[in-house]
C-alpha cells in the first residue's frame, strides 16, 4: 500500500522527485543484498517449495499479521500510558527537585 501510495504522489507530481531520490539511489544499490539470497536459495530448494510452498506462504503471512497486530497493540498500549501520565502530571504538577547549595 505504501508503495502504491508513493507511486500516486509522484505520478501526480504532488510529491517532488527530489524529496525521495537519496533514498530510492540507496535501495537502488542494495538491491543485490536484498534479492539475491531469496533467489538462490529458492532455486536451490526447489523441490521444497514445491512440496510444501502453500504452507509455507500461509505460514509465513500469519506470522506477519500476527507481528502487524502485537506491534499495534503494545504502541496503542504505550501511547494510552504516555497519555494518561502526561495528565497526570499536568493536574497535579511535576514536583521539582530540591537543590541543595543555592
Amino acid at each position: 500500500m505504501g508503495l502504491a501510495a508513493l507511486f500516486l504522489l509522484l505520478a501526480l507530481n504532488w510529491l517532488p522527485e527530489r524529496f525521495v531520490a537519496v533514498g530510492a539511489t540507496w535501495l537502488l544499490g542494495e538491491l543485490l543484498l536484498f534479492f539475491i539470497p531469496p533467489v538462490v536459495a529458492s532455486i536451490h530448494y526447489a523441490p521444497l517449495l514445491h512440496q510444501y510452498g502453500v504452507s509455507l506462504m500461509l505460514t509465513l503471512v500469519a506470522g506477519s499479521a500476527c507481528v502487524l497486530v502485537s506491534t499495534g497493540f503494545v504502541i496503542d498500549r504505550v501511547f494510552r500510558f504516555e497519555r494518561r501520565r502526561q495528565r497526570a502530571r499536568r493536574q497535579f504538577g511535576v514536583l521539582q527537585p530540591v537543590k541543595v547549595g543555592e
